[in-house]
């Protein structure tokens, strides 16, 4: 593995633990999960699994869905950074259950701090999906299932992923009312980072140009952003 691969994978697995602990500062929060860990969160309220398990088991899904768009276009490098993408779903959902345990007396009382954690939670998670478009390494299985609707049809990433995000969250309320009676884990929260985390993560792909090349040379998002085939 060359220097500027083994750094971006660097980025990419520091990304993956910020991400994680970003994810249970919403839940801890109380303000409405991420989109892409709605559906893990009522499940583990429903059923004897913990959050990280059903986060683990429900990008397992997700990594099937992405290679079922994007097997066939891909070359080795990209197979090899699909099927990380399983090693990543282990790890991810193993630091859910951890930062859930570390975090397990964080508890934000009061509007101000609550909108100040939905505030990072929503940044932090458009710059995720931003610098993993950057790495073009393995992905989270929730963006990568994105990047790869967006790459094969053409269509700009930020519409491809509230769509996505959307669909999850959907999915996750009626899950909620059908097991435990009302829609857990969905809050203001999550309409908001899901109607804005595509957006704010297409406008760094065709604003943040210059980091895009400081962090890998000869990188380029703006077709990506702009959704030219």
């Amino acid at each position: 593995m060359d220097g500027s691969r083994g750094r971006r994978y660097a980025v990419f697995a520091a990304g993956v633990v910020v991400t994680a602990a970003g994810n249970v500062v919403l839940t801890r929060a109380a303000v409405g999960n991420s989109p892409p860990v709605t559906i893990p969160y009522v499940l583990s309220e429903a059923l004897p699994l913990s959050y990280g398990m059903f986060t683990m088991l429900f990008n397992f899904l997700l990594v099937g869905i992405q290679g079922a768009v994007s097997w066939r276009s891909l070359d080795r490098a990209g197979r090899t950074d699909l099927v990380l993408e399983l090693g990543v779903a282990v790890v991810f959902g193993a630091l859910m259950d951890l930062f859930m345990a570390l975090l397990g007396g964080f508890d934000p009382e009061g509007i101000p701090l609550k909108c100040l954690c939905l505030l990072i939670g929503l940044v932090f998670t458009a710059f995720t999906a931003y610098i993993q478009a950057v790495a073009d390494v393995t992905m989270l299985p929730a963006d990568g299932v994105s990047y790869a609707i967006a790459v094969r049809s053409g269509r700009r990433y930020g519409i491809v992923r509230v769509s996505a995000d959307t669909l999850m969250a959907v999915i996750a309320a009626c899950i909620g009312f059908a097991t435990v009676g009302y829609a857990a884990g969905i809050g203001p929260g999550t309409v908001v980072i899901c109607l804005l985390t595509g957006v704010l993560a297409n406008i760094m792909m065709s604003r943040l140009g210059r980091l895009t090349e400081a962090l890998v040379p000869g990188r380029s998002l703006e077709a990506l952003a702009e959704g030219e085939r």
